[in-house]
C-alpha cells in the first residue's frame, strides 16, 4: 500500500488509487465497482465514486476532518449526502442507497475487501 502524504492525496484519490495517509485512506471496494476515501476509519467515508460520480459526506464534522476534505477533495462538484447513505453507498453502490437499509462497519469493511 503506498503510503502518501495528506497534501498530496488528492491526486491519490483522483486516480482512485489505494493509498494511507495520515488518518485517511482510500481503498476500492473488492468487486473493483467503487472507490472509497475513508477519515479516521470505516464510519466515516469522506469521497465516494460510483459510476462515474464523485459524492461527498455532507453531514458536520471536526476542523480536522474539515481539513482532510479540503486535502483531499478530488474534483470542485460533487453530490453531497449523509453519513448513512454514503455507507449504503460503499456497501452497495448508488441502487443501494434508494433501498435505504441500514449499513454497520463490518458490512463497509466486508465491500472493501475486510480490511483497512
Amino acid at each position: 500500500m503506498q503510503r502518501v502524504a495528506n497534501r498530496d492525496a488528492r491526486n491519490a484519490a483522483k486516480c482512485r488509487m489505494e493509498f494511507n495517509g495520515s488518518n485517511i485512506f482510500g481503498r476500492a471496494t473488492a468487486d473493483g465497482e467503487r472507490y472509497v476515501v475513508f477519515d479516521y476509519g470505516l464510519h466515516y467515508p469522506m469521497y465516494v465514486w460510483d459510476n462515474g460520480q464523485w459524492y461527498e459526506n455532507g453531514d458536520g464534522y471536526s476542523i480536522t476532518t474539515s481539513k482532510h476534505h479540503g486535502q483531499v477533495r478530488p474534483v470542485p462538484n460533487t453530490l453531497l449526502m449523509s453519513t448513512e447513505a454514503m455507507q449504503q453507498l460503499v456497501a452497495y453502490g448508488i441502487g443501494g442507497v434508494a433501498v435505504n437499509e441500514e449499513v454497520s462497519e463490518d458490512i463497509v469493511a466486508q465491500a472493501i475487501g475486510g480490511s483497512i
